[in-house]
């Protein structure tokens, strides 16, 4: 699978789908983790700071894909 996007938002909690859950699955299949923005995809690795349960979505591209995680981050 080339890309994976995924909301995350208040269910979250009630999920138990920690923000820093889904990027320890998704960092050793080989994803590159970004927060979608209105202009472009914010991709950068996790901080606790990301834990906000309030929007947005995110995308995960696979990193055998660099030339589409440049397109999306507007690079």
């Amino acid at each position: 699978m080339t890309a994976v996007q995924f909301e995350y938002g208040y269910a979250a909690i009630l999920s138990g789908s920690l923000l820093y859950r889904l990027y320890g699955l998704l960092d050793p299949l080989g994803y590159h983790v970004g927060r979608i923005l209105p202009q472009r995809v914010d991709f950068r690795p996790y901080t606790l700071f990301d834990e906000r349960f309030f929007g947005p979505n995110f995308v995960a591209v696979h990193r055998s894909r660099p030339d589409l995680a440049a397109l999306l981050g507007g690079e």
